[in-house]
């Protein structure tokens, strides 16, 4: 999910930078003033210019992360979870001990997508697609708006998406257990 994700916040990123350059307040101020001297010292220092935040693409890069972006992860996670479960069904309860499960992942056997029935899959991950957008609602918009607002790079915004994934992560995983 994290890769997908990563790929879809670079391509809203260069669809939709997040930052525009604007002059300073100190540029506006002395040009206004016609200041040529001011100017060629603020320039020399580097004040002329600054990003300023991109309200409108910041918006569209919510409204599509949050709808878009939201239904895909959503339902990929459900069709991953609801599949693997049924790949791995064949488990010999005989290994309950980590040896036995450990040499038993490691055989080759462990995951046979062949056990997998898709139109059941597809079927469970539509059922419960709604509840899971609706739980992820409470988290995601937050997490969402922080980083395009106030997270200037995609990595910086991928590792804040992760910190909020791990507890995200724990919530799923209660959620796929029942």
């Amino acid at each position: 999910m994290a890769a997908l994700t990563g790929y879809r916040q670079d391509f809203l990123e260069s669809s939709f930078p997040a930052t525009h350059v604007s002059p300073t307040n100190e540029a506006l101020a002395s040009a206004a003033k016609g200041d040529e001297k001011e100017l060629d010292r603020e320039a020399k220092e580097g004040r002329l210019v600054e990003p300023k935040l991109n309200i409108k693409n910041t918006l569209i890069k919510f409204v599509l992360d949050q709808s878009i972006g939201a239904a895909v992860n959503t339902f990929a996670f459900s069709m991953f979870i609801h599949s693997i479960k049924e790949a791995m069904s064949g488990r010999p309860e005989h290994l309950a001990g980590p040896e036995g499960s450990v040499a038993y992942l490691l055989s080759g056997k462990s995951i046979d997508y062949s056990r997998v029935d898709w139109t059941s899959i597809v079927a469970k991950s539509h059922a419960e697609f709604f509840s899971i957008m609706s739980a992820g609602l409470r988290l995601w918009p937050f997490v969402s708006l922080v980083n395009f607002a106030f997270v200037k790079s995609v990595e910086g915004r991928n590792l804040i998406g992760s910190l909020a994934g791990v507890g995200w992560g724990i919530y799923m995983s209660l959620f796929a257990a029942q």
